[in-house]
């Protein structure tokens, strides 16, 4: 049975093409459906693996190879680079010494070690001629990820980064009122992380300053990039404690359709017999009737 063409290039696209994980994954397809496949890349690390073999064990599966590029990195990299997967849809520079240049690392030092990670190809530069956008492969991030939960810092990057996307938004909330095109294609270029930080913001931190200070500051961009009419996020609203009746703050609205049941209606004035009009119409009968005359 021939795989769907729909379906490998899913798996491509997620694998991010790396040619050791398209092998990985063209092995498990002697077991599995290319669905099977699409559907299990959720954990990679555990499906990319190969039994058996002579190769080298980092290329037995994706997670030792990832482990291994890891390794070589010099200890301030390993920390930059945990800390990048953060960010969703790419980044700038100014972002990444934003929210990453905290203890152990300075800001001043993020250049350098970024500069670094891009030629370990472990992290991707895009538009290097205009602006700079670097972005971490799907396979990268997901392991980043990973050892940036093992170091306790993913609420803190979390919270850095809903902090930074709120700055943003706040410091182009001007331009985006005044239709700019700079500062919409500025927001525009951050939509995933603005996605990002407005659900973190929805979920653990509902009460934090700076998540009402984005969800404030983004209404003119959402009119105007026609994002509103897809609603970029649904808020959770939490339900009132049990002892508490909903709407207990509204005052009771007085029931005035009860109130009218029970008053007397009034009493209707008489008629005047000359008030009245009465139309008489000509009654037919058989004889200047056409239709019931006599034939």
């Amino acid at each position: 049975m021939r795989p769907q063409a729909a379906d490998v290039v899913a798996v491509c696209r997620k694998l991010d093409g790396l040619p050791l994980a398209l092998e990985l994954a063209a092995a498990r397809f002697r077991a599995a459906t290319m669905t099977q496949i699409l559907a299990g890349l959720g954990d990679r690390f555990a499906l990319l693996t190969r039994q058996g073999g002579t190769g080298p064990s980092r290329q037995r599966t994706l997670l030792a190879s990832v482990q291994w590029s890891h390794d070589l990195l010099a200890r301030p990299a390993q920390v930059l680079l945990r800390r990048l997967a953060v960010f969703a849809g790419g980044w700038t520079l100014e972002a990444a010494q934003a929210v990453t240049g905290f203890v152990p690392l300075e800001p001043d030092q993020v250049p350098g070690l970024l500069a670094g990670l891009v030629d370990a190809s472990m992290v991707q530069l895009e538009d290097a001629a205009g602006a700079g956008r670097y972005r971490l492969l799907e396979t990268i991030r997901a392991y980043a990820a990973a050892r940036l939960a093992d170091a306790g810092e993913t609420a803190d990057l979390a919270g850095r980064h809903l902090a930074w996307a709120a700055g943003l938004a706040q410091g182009l909330e001007a331009g985006t009122a005044a239709a700019d095109p700079s500062a919409l294609g500025q927001l525009e270029a951050e939509v995933a992380n603005l996605h990002a930080a407005l659900d973190h913001a929805a979920t653990v931190a509902p009460a934090s300053h700076a998540g009402v200070r984005l969800v404030a500051a983004l209404g003119f961009f959402w009119v105007h990039r026609g994002h509103a009419r897809r609603r970029p996020l649904q808020p959770r609203h939490r339900r009132p404690p049990a002892h508490l009746p909903r709407h207990s703050e509204d005052p009771p609205r007085p029931r005035i359709h009860q109130a009218r049941r029970h008053q007397p209606r009034p009493a209707s004035r008489p008629r005047r017999p000359g008030n009245r009009r009465r139309h008489s119409r000509p009654r037919l009968n058989q004889q200047n009737d056409p239709i019931r005359a006599p034939r």
